[in-house]
């Protein structure tokens, strides 16, 4: 047996004594040979691979639930290591710098542990490194320039950290990068031209962070790039129009900024997109029309931002999408029509614009389509019968409109819904028995049916629920004039009083949910850490794939 792995076998044994209790348990194979030590070799041991020689090569403890640190791990005793896995675990400490022993090192994957501290400079001296996993750690400094030496690194992961700082210029240097992930950080500064030298570059993802300035038209070079996400932070400007330019682009998230400007109608050249969000910045005029030829994009944001004119019939084009969010605009005309063609829809934002005009039937058509929010526009005219085929939809927001007639009864088929607001409007009519609309809290709907429609006698005030039959009793058979732009009252008392159903009040509601996600997506996107597909197909190289895939919708 050779005096080196001899040494290699000592060293991991002291590590191992580093452990907690309950690791050292789950490594019985871990030990000297009692007959005969000097003739131990690691190379059997769990999680431990040789080469040919019998000195250890790999080091591979994924989810094992290793307890300890790395403070005791002699790296210095292990000269031909290459591989060394201990993502998902409970390492805690920190790096130590000594890890720069490593001269062979090329994977390097620690994420998803409790490391804190810094990340040390000396992890420049490992030049045969071509994948560095840090992410979802606690690692708490800035990141150090002399990444920038790692020129064999193509897959560099530093997301869900404590890192601050501006990102290294240097990084310009890794000109075989293919995977960059800074997200969720509290990085501040620009984003360096330097980033448009990357010209492998697959994947950049720099959003949740504090980066501030404009996207530099150098990353227009990136004719290689599939997602750009630069969501959640403080980047102001206009959006390039060299963004036209990455023909091969996927995903484009500028989500959550104070971009500026118009939407470049070169983002219309982007025929491989099906991710597209623009949301919440300070984006104006027109949407472009050259958006229509995105036929592949399933995913369309453009809410809360300053757009106004028509909506484009050349939106019409995108029959792959599912989800349409153009919400808290300045949008002006009617509710498209070819939107009935759009039957892969499965969510509509048109909220809060000053839309008029009738609810086209087409919309009927949708029969996927699972919300519907047309709220807070000047729309008129009746609700479309062909609404009660939408057996999908469970979120109606029609309120805060011009809408008048009788309800439908058709309505009555939405079996599925569980939200229904139609506040605000000129309707009138019965409810269909058959609502499924659910109840957000006895003391809530009994305090607003008090305020909304108040009762001839206090009987109904002193139970937490009353019976149909007796609400009905107490109210007047027709609705009253002087109550036009209210609900019926058939309609109010059903509502506030059905005992075996949880019924959500038509008025005065909280914003629903979806309109206040957008952030908890991205962010539940960025800790599920899917894997990318582009390594997925390319198991040769053993890279930890960090990228979202399944949940870009």
């Amino acid at each position: 047996m050779a005096s080196a792995s001899i040494e290699e076998a000592n060293a991991l044994l002291n590590w191992k004594a580093s452990f907690a209790n309950q690791t050292q348990s789950r490594l019985p194979s871990w030990n000297l040979l009692s007959h005969k030590p000097s003739t131990t070799s690691p190379c059997t041991w769990f999680g431990i691979f040789c080469n040919s020689a019998g000195s250890v090569i790999k080091i591979n403890f994924t989810s094992f639930g290793l307890n300890g640190t790395l403070q005791e791990f002699s790296f210095s005793s292990f000269p031909n290591l290459k591989y060394v896995d201990l993502h998902m675990n409970s390492l805690f400490g920190t790096i130590p710098s000594l890890i720069a022993s490593l001269s062979k090192l090329i994977y390097l994957d620690l994420s998803k542990n409790h490391l804190s501290g810094e990340i040390p400079p000396e992890i420049g001296l490992l030049t045969n490194l071509q994948v560095l996993h840090l992410g979802q750690n606690q690692l708490n400094c800035s990141i150090p320039h002399e990444i920038g030496r790692l020129r064999s690194l193509y897959d560099l992961a530093l997301y869900s950290n404590h890192l601050y700082g501006p990102i290294p210029d240097s990084l310009g240097n890794l000109n075989k990068l293919t995977y960059l992930y800074l997200y969720n950080n509290s990085l501040s500064g620009s984003i360096p031209l330097e980033l448009g030298n990357l010209t492998n570059l697959l994947e950049l993802d720099i959003d949740f962070n504090r980066l501030t300035g404009p996207i530099p038209t150098t990353l227009g070079n990136l004719n290689k790039l599939t997602v750009l996400s630069a969501s959640q932070n403080n980047l102001s400007g206009p959006i390039p129009h060299e963004i036209g330019n990455l023909i091969t682009l996927t995903a484009l998230e500028l989500s959550h900024n104070q971009l500026s400007g118009l939407i470049p109608k070169e983002l219309g050249n982007l025929i491989s997109l099906t991710l597209l969000q623009l949301s919440r910045n300070q984006l104006s005029g027109f949407i472009p029309k050259e958006l229509g030829n995105l036929k592949s994009l399933t995913d369309l944001r453009l809410s809360q931002n300053q757009l106004s004119g028509l909506i484009p019939e050349e939106l019409g084009n995108l029959v792959s999408l599912t989800n349409l969010e153009l919400w808290q605009n300045q949008l002006t005309g009617s509710v498209p029509s070819f939107f009935g063609n759009l039957t892969n829809l499965e969510v509509i934002f048109l909220s809060h614009n000053k839309l008029f005009g009738p609810i086209p039937h087409e919309i009927g058509n949708l029969k996927s389509v699972v919300r519907l929010h047309f709220d807070g526009n000047n729309l008129s005219g009746s609700i479309p019968p062909s609404f009660g085929g939408l057996r999908n939809l469970a979120f109606l927001q029609l309120g805060e409109n011009q809408l008048s007639g009788l309800i439908p009864e058709k309505l009555g088929n939405l079996i599925s819904l569980i939200y229904l607001d139609l506040s605000e409007s000129q309707l009138f009519g019965g409810i269909p028995s058959e609502f499924g609309v659910v109840r957000e809290g006895k003391e809530r709907r009994r305090l607003w049916a008090q305020r909304k429609t108040p009762r001839s006698s206090k009987r109904g005030e002193n139970k937490e629920c009353e019976g149909i039959q007796d609400v009905a009793e107490t109210e007047p058979e027709k609705e009253s004039t002087a109550n036009v732009r209210m609900l019926p009252s058939d309609i109010v008392d059903l509502l506030a009083s059905r005992e075996k159903l949880e019924t959500f009040t038509l008025n005065d509601m909280p914003p629903p949910q979806c309109l206040k996600n957008s952030l908890e997506f991205l962010k539940k996107r960025k800790t599920q850490v899917a894997r990318s597909y582009a390594v997925l197909n390319n198991p040769s190289k053993a890279l930890r794939l960090l990228s979202t895939s399944g949940l870009l919708k």
